[in-house]
Parts: C-alpha cells; structure tokens; sequence
C-alpha cells in the first residue's frame, strides 16, 4: 500500500504555514491578495518538490533496469565464450 498521498498532504499543510505565518506577519492576517499569494507560492515549491522526486524515481528505475539488461548481456556473451572454448 503506497502511504505517499496523506504524507503529501501533511508536506503541503506545512508549507503553507511556512508561507502564511510570515505573510500574515508582514501583511496582516486579513489581506487576502497576501495571502493568496503565499498560498501560491506555497503549492508551486510543493508541485517542484514532487515532480523532481517523481522524476528521480523515474530515472532510478531506468538506470536499475538499463544496469541489469547490460549485466545479462554481460553474462551470456561470457557463457557463450566460455562454451565456444
């Protein structure tokens, strides 16, 4: 069972109060164009934050599975080799 979408909520809740605190801060609590700002700003850096792991996952699993293939090529040009002989 993949736990990644209530962790990803939990991420995105903490990002937003890591936006919000500062901007109600600055702007007031009831500025609403400061916060929807900050909102903004606080799912645009979780959308870059997911699509790199995803993009990391990605890529992992193509060098493991590029990594085996030439390993299995690896061993049957040595069999191949070895029986010839």
């Amino acid at each position: 069972m993949d736990d990644s979408g209530p962790y990803a909520l939990g991420v995105a809740a903490g990002t937003q109060a890591l936006f919000l605190i500062p901007s109600s801060l600055m702007f007031g609590a009831s500025h609403e164009l400061s916060r929807a700002i900050a909102m903004s700003a606080a799912w645009l850096v979780n959308l870059a934050v997911a699509e790199l792991v995803i993009w990391r996952r990605t890529r992992r699993r193509q060098l493991r599975r590029s990594t085996s293939r030439s390993l299995r090529t690896d061993q049957r040009s040595m069999a191949m080799r070895a029986a010839s002989r």
